[in-house]
């Protein structure tokens, strides 16, 4: 059978629809793999919700890094005490690849808030009196379920820490690996993405703090090759 312009027409729109298809197919197992969503499971007749995760966004190249961000992933996890303390910030300065954001509404589930699989714990929270008792339950919640906090970050609002609030964190400093204050930089707030920001050389040394203190608690769970999950 003689093959016509029109044959080969119609065979080039189907070869650009399969090409198109299997992109699309493409791009979507490679946000699935990115991103972890909300399961739920039933074991012994007791339900047990996973909330879901957030995983950093992907690590930018060395010679693309800003000053005072880390150079490599750090396999850590930064949550909150609270709501808006500054968590998926941190996360982003410090290159951290679990992000958890705030764990305040799973502290009265009666079951872990999280599950960090031996990885060092950075708690951020905002230098309020208000926000230090929110760091104070948050700690006393993960030390009941063998969870540690490595590092205690409390990031600043850009007003002044109270007494109550400098002697309430006090009373922490020997419940955590170490305390570090991370300074207010008011650019942090206009730009859209933390790590264009080219940082002040406080809040540099705040972070070179957190990974020293960050190191000291090893990455122990590395090797295990398993996520974070919630409770």
């Amino acid at each position: 059978m003689p093959f016509s312009v029109a044959d080969a027409v119609l065979q080039q729109r189907v070869v650009v629809r399969v090409g198109l298809r299997r992109s699309c197919l493409a791009l979507l197992a490679l946000h699935k793999s990115a991103t972890y969503c909300n399961h739920s499971s039933t074991q012994s007749n007791d339900s047990e919700v996973w909330v879901s995760l957030r995983q950093t966004r992907t690590i930018r190249p060395v010679s693309l890094t800003r000053p005072g961000l880390a150079a490599e992933a750090l396999d850590v996890v930064v949550a909150g005490a609270h709501g808006g303390a500054g968590t998926s910030t941190l996360a982003t300065l410090l290159q951290a690849e679990w992000d958890m954001g705030s764990i305040e509404h799973l502290l009265e589930l009666e079951r872990p808030p999280l599950h960090a699989k031996g990885r060092p714990i950075v708690l951020a929270v905002r230098n309020t009196a208000v926000a230090a008792t929110r760091a104070t339950a948050a700690i006393g919640v993960l030390r009941k379920w063998d969870e540690r906090v490595a590092v205690l970050a409390i990031v600043s609002d850009g007003g002044p820490e109270t007494r109550e609030a400098t002697a309430r964190f006090a009373l922490l400093e020997a419940r955590v690996g170490g305390v570090v204050r991370i300074p207010h930089v008011r650019q942090l707030r206009l730009a859209e993405d933390a790590a264009d920001v080219v940082l002040p050389g406080k809040a540099r040394q705040a972070l070179d703090q957190v990974r020293v203190l960050l190191s000291r608690a090893g990455h122990g769970a590395a090797a295990c090759g398993e996520g974070v999950r919630c409770s």
